[in-house]
């Protein structure tokens, strides 16, 4: 959204006309930084081309910082502040850059050629776009525009430089050209899909009571049992909790077969579809059974519903049958001025051309807990990008929202299982230094990996007998995801525990004097919880599915209990969950010290350790002390 040109220059005084100067310039970063897709340069744009340029103002640094150090004092278990959570409005206020900046910025393009007419201020006034011709835009930011093409045949038009006057450069973050037709950025679900073998007697009525050996497969009944989870019965779902996962366009759950799961796994649960929450037309797509628009759908919705009983669960339905949404499309239907700041390079703009005919800025409220149960490859985008982004989960933390999200299931490799060249910087198949993980390498979410019950005698578990404890998950080729960001520091709850964990571990330690991943960033995940033989109902069959992404639902919702408790109590929900869990969590974890992951060709990266490690986070949660920790607070 953007202020009229009136209201424009009325908000920046710029004056009718005026005459551009000669004066020192300096250079901005390139923005257009996409390692893992190979652009190559394909010719220079004709100078006649339109361009839209944004340009992006840099956040206020001052008030950014004082956004971290309110979170902390909101968030931090011996603040007297503890829970006090911002409205939206002022959340918004802390990020706004100052008004003498946009001012000074509007009226040096105006002095340049581009009138008050052309220029667009975002609401949040942290963007000016214009359109230009290539010629134009080349003089004005003494840029040199060429199209790069992909493998896959997209095309992107860039600049491998660009300036700006040197008293504005301090105000302008980057500048980011876009044409129409450019493609937004890969993300792939955690969860790795395997058919159940034909195992009749891990099937056969076991104490369990729900007839699964809880040694060989995952059921809402078993992790109710591990994790001391009450089942929830007597509680009346409190009007102010929420609960909701992230899920892109086309993938959905599908009514019958939600329905067949529950009768089998928790029957209590008679209308089984979730509140669908349609953002930007929240399509859903029903022509064909495909599983990969299925399965990871089936293990948000059945999980989280069963864990969080009786708590009703939000479907975040994210874009439509023009274009799949991602975090942003949802992040900016939670926060009006957010829609000003997405990118053409990566986001999906709407209206859509034969799809959704709005654009949805700031129309939606988000639930109490969110769980994404998918990944990014932080590297796919520039460090402006995920910085970005992830100030909108510090907006949703300091409103007290849980972000819960997987930490994916190739170790110390992306996603997509790639790593970064040294040499070239680019990310490619299986070998090189480490690659991270988005958002789960945001600060301000809460990433969870995943474990699997360590071996016992016979090879089977009876909920009577003690509890097998947890390993790091490391099964047929899925491990669990964990490292250390190479675009965020670490924050101020963990950076003593990733500091330890190195000191004490000589092995990553010398990875990590090898230039493979830099310590000093925020590692994760930051807890872990079993994510191994999940059984879901999908697709017509009783499968098998593994990853992080099967942690997700679990996790999330026992925060999703845990804030309908204390909403019982007339406390207010959790939020911010980390700093609790990195000053208190002992009090609430069992740790996790068997195990490695692996990945860009080391076959034992990150050690489980201790306390905190790079594998398994803090450890997997028992519930009963999580519970009894949180009623605990104010």
């Amino acid at each position: 959204m953007f202020v009229r040109n009136a209201l424009f220059a009325a908000a920046v005084c710029i004056p009718l006309s005026s005459a551009a100067a000669i004066e020192p310039r300096s250079p901005l970063p390139p923005v257009f930084s996409r390692p893992g897709t190979h652009w190559k340069r394909a010719g220079k744009v004709s100078a006649d081309q339109v361009i839209h340029i944004d340009v992006s103002l840099t956040l206020n640094e001052k008030t950014s910082e004082n956004g971290a150090k309110y979170l902390q004092e909101i968030s931090d278990p011996a603040s007297a502040k503890f829970g006090k959570h911002l409205r939206p409005s002022e959340a918004a206020e802390l990020f706004t850059p100052p008004l003498e900046h946009v001012r000074e910025v509007a009226q040096w393009l105006n002095s340049s050629g581009v009138t008050r007419s052309r220029m667009r201020l975002s609401l949040d006034l942290a963007h000016i776009g214009f359109d230009a011709t290539a010629e134009e835009a080349e003089a004005l930011f003494d840029a040199e525009f060429h199209q790069f093409a992909s493998e896959d045949g997209s095309v992107h038009v860039a600049s491998d430089k660009y300036s700006v006057p040197e008293r504005i450069s301090a105000y302008v973050e980057f500048v980011l050209p876009t044409a129409e037709g450019e493609s937004a950025a890969t993300f792939v679900p955690d969860s790795v899909e395997v058919e159940l073998p034909d195992d009749g007697d891990a099937l056969r009525t076991r104490a369990t009571g729900d007839g699964v050996d809880c040694f060989k497969y995952m059921t809402p009944h078993c992790l109710r049992k591990l994790y001391n989870i009450d089942d929830g019965e007597g509680v009346t779902p409190h009007p102010d909790n929420t609960f909701g996962f992230f899920t892109p366009s086309f993938s959905t759950w599908i009514s019958e077969e939600m329905k067949t799961f529950f009768a089998r796994f928790e029957p209590r649960i008679k209308n089984p579809d979730p509140i669908v929450m349609p953002i930007n037309g929240g399509y859903r797509f029903f022509d064909a059974d495909l599983i990969n628009f299925n399965l990871e759908p089936h293990l948000d919705y059945q999980y989280g519903m069963a864990i969080a009983y009786p708590q009703p669960v939000i479907n975040i339905q994210v874009g439509d049958q023009v274009q799949v949404g991602n975090l942003n499309t949802m992040l900016a239907a939670f926060d009006k001025d957010y829609c000003t700041a997405l990118d053409d390079e990566f986001d999906p703009i709407y209206p859509s051309e034969g799809g959704y005919n709005s654009s949805d800025c700031g129309t939606h409220t988000p639930p109490r807990v969110i769980g994404i149960a998918y990944a990014w490859n932080e590297a796919q985008f520039s460090d402006t990008y995920v910085k970005r982004q992830c100030l909108e989960f510090l907006k949703l933390a300091l409103q007290g929202v849980t972000v819960v999200t997987g930490s994916a299931d190739r170790g110390t490799a992306d996603q997509l299982n790639t790593c970064i060249d040294p040499e070239t910087g680019e990310t490619g198949p299986e070998v090189g230094h480490f690659s991270s993980v988005f958002p789960a390498s945001c600060p301000w979410v809460t990433a969870v990996g995943a474990t699997q019950l360590r071996p016992t005698g016979n090879q089977t578990w009876n909920e009577d007998t003690p509890f097998p404890g947890e390993e790091s998950l490391d099964y047929q080729g899925t491990t669990s995801g964990g490292g250390f960001s190479r675009a965020f520091p670490a924050p101020w709850y963990q950076a003593g525990q990733t500091k330890a964990y190195l000191k004490s571990t000589p092995s990553a330690q010398e990875l990590g004097e090898k230039g493979y991943f830099d310590g000093r960033g925020r590692g994760y995940p930051d807890l872990s919880a079993l994510g191994l033989n999940y059984l879901i109902r999908t697709n017509g069959a009783l499968r098998a599915v593994r990853g992080t992404s099967a942690s997700v639902p679990l996790v999330a919702g026992m925060f999703a209990k845990i804030n309908q408790a204390r909403l019982e109590a007339g406390k207010g929900t959790i939020g911010f969950v980390n700093p609790v869990l990195y000053t208190l969590g002992k009090k609430g974890f069992r740790d996790v010290t068997v195990g490695a992951n692996e990945g860009c060709g080391v076959d034992k990266a990150f050690e489980t350790a201790a306390g905190w490690d790079a594998v398994t986070g803090l450890g997997s949660p028992d519930y009963a002390k999580l519970l009894d920790l949180y009623m605990s607070l104010p």
